[in-house]
């Protein structure tokens, strides 16, 4: 992800915002480069407003058929160990029926990898599309990212309504490591842990679905926590996040097996597999690109904020660098 686009970026002004009937040329131009729903909330209006000026205008809209012919959905190739790492991926995202036709994955990130890692495996498939946003948990922007696929990708549907039923169905032992790598890509974490004595691979799996934990405890062995940290111990509606810990040779067995495409972990992984005979120099290493990539995560924050602001035309009203 490029950052030197922050620099290029056209930043609506409250007073174009607030004006109002639209000039036909200004509403024109808009409605071309960003479309109804976005011109909408630039002019803070409804987008049925607009919608009524363009006819006045007769401002042409790309009607639905065009979008479909624009932005096709493509059935899914069935390939099984693509279908196995799609399953473990889908953990860290929404998915839902947008319609008879079309299925919505949705998900969200303040780190760019992760925003990569939805472009690389769906955009062959479906029509992806960024919007910045704002926590008021954590008062952070972070990306929420959607993605429209066809119901060929029932089947995520099908594993997040019975997990284990449709793990003991479908997977084999060599889907085992696809399913894991998808997983560790959306839910888990690699490292090197290093104390006094000794330093050793370390690998976490976090869910919130105990069953898969137990399932995979008995597929891959290492032992099960459960926490309640952070954000949690404020709210008792949140659901206890059980982890998987694999460690030592298990680890390191696990790491040659699985292949993840989330840049920041595979990068991790290399790092670990080429420094395998001295674990204190990958524990060393694996710090200072953790500090790379939080560089990384921070200069991603100006950017969303940046982008948020061209959306809105203001930061949000909880962002402290107002």
């Amino acid at each position: 992800m490029s950052f030197d686009a922050m620099e290029g970026l056209k930043i609506v002004k409250d007073s174009e915002k607030l004006k109002w009937p639209p000039d036909k040329n200004q509403l024109a131009e808009l409605i071309s480069q960003y479309g109804c729903s976005r011109t909408a909330k630039i002019y803070g209006r409804s987008k049925g407003s607009i919608y009524y000026y363009c006819l006045k205008f007769r401002i042409p809209i790309r009607s639905h058929e065009e979008a479909v012919f624009r932005h096709p959905a493509k059935d899914f190739d069935r390939n099984p160990h693509e279908k196995m790492y799609l399953c473990g991926l889908i953990e860290d995202y929404n998915i839902y029926p947008r319609s008879s036709r079309r299925l919505r994955i949705q998900s969200g990130s303040t780190r760019p990898a992760f925003i990569e890692l939805t472009h690389s495996v769906f955009s062959k498939w479906g029509h992806i599309r960024e919007n910045p946003e704002f926590s008021r948990k954590t008062l952070k922007y972070y990306m929420h990212v959607t993605v429209t696929v066809n119901r060929t990708f029932d089947f995520l549907l099908d594993y997040k309504r019975g997990r284990i039923e449709f793990l003991e169905k479908n997977i084999e032992e060599n889907l085992l490591w696809d399913y894991l790598s998808g997983l560790i890509d959306s839910e888990g974490s690699i490292n090197v842990v290093k104390d006094d004595y000794r330093a050793y691979v370390m690998i976490k799996i976090a869910l919130s679905e105990k069953s898969v934990i137990d399932w995979l405890k008995e597929k891959i062995g290492g032992y099960k926590t459960s926490t309640r940290g952070g954000f949690q111990k404020m709210n008792d509606n949140y659901k206890t996040i059980y982890q998987l810990i694999i460690s030592y040779d298990n680890a390191v067995n696990l790491l040659l097996k699985i292949r993840p495409r989330h840049r920041e972990k595979l990068l991790k992984r290399t790092l670990i597999l080429d420094n395998l005979n001295d674990l204190r120099r990958a524990h060393y290493l694996l710090k200072k690109l953790s500090q790379r990539l939080n560089d990384e995560t921070q200069n991603y924050q100006l950017y969303l904020r940046q982008k948020y602001i061209e959306r809105h035309g203001k930061p949000h009203p909880l962002d402290y660098r107002r």
